[in-house]
């Protein structure tokens, strides 16, 4: 079982209090522009999306990169729940990387909701329209 401090996992907290990731849990790591996502699966593993490679099963330690890897949401309640997420999550191993149709976030999302989505990318689209629409203005005016 992995224990970090709440600190690590983006929760204010001090002392030495102690946090797990359960199966199921969708965690993520910060990387320069965005935050890289993927499934808890226990025993130190983690189901994740790679650019480089697609779905596949890595190490904690790997997934990291060396960064802190945070929770980002807890859905399931139950032993049941944390291993029907692990197990769609592992389901994926081998699926293709594709940054607009299949990206980390819509793998954790899908394994976690059984919807693809991605609001990181939402979002990213969202700042492009907002910027084509500031361009556009300035150009009528």
């Amino acid at each position: 079982m992995v224990h970090l401090t709440l600190t690590e996992i983006g929760l204010p907290i001090s002392g030495m209090q102690q946090c797990n990731f359960q199966p199921g849990d969708k965690i993520a790591v910060q990387r320069f522009f965005y935050k890289h996502v993927g499934i808890y699966i226990g025993n130190g593993s983690v189901v994740h999306n790679d650019k480089g490679g697609g779905v596949v099963l890595a190490t904690l330690a790997e997934f990291s990169a060396g960064g802190s890897v945070i929770l980002q949401k807890r859905v399931a309640t139950d032993y049941f729940q944390q291993q029907a997420i692990a197990q769609r999550a592992l389901s994926l191993l081998g699926s293709q990387f594709n940054v607009f149709h299949f990206n980390c976030e819509h793998a954790a999302n899908w394994a976690q909701s059984g919807r693809v989505e991605s609001e990181q990318l939402q979002g990213a689209f969202i700042v492009i329209l907002a910027v084509l629409g500031l361009v556009a203005l300035s150009k009528g005016a």
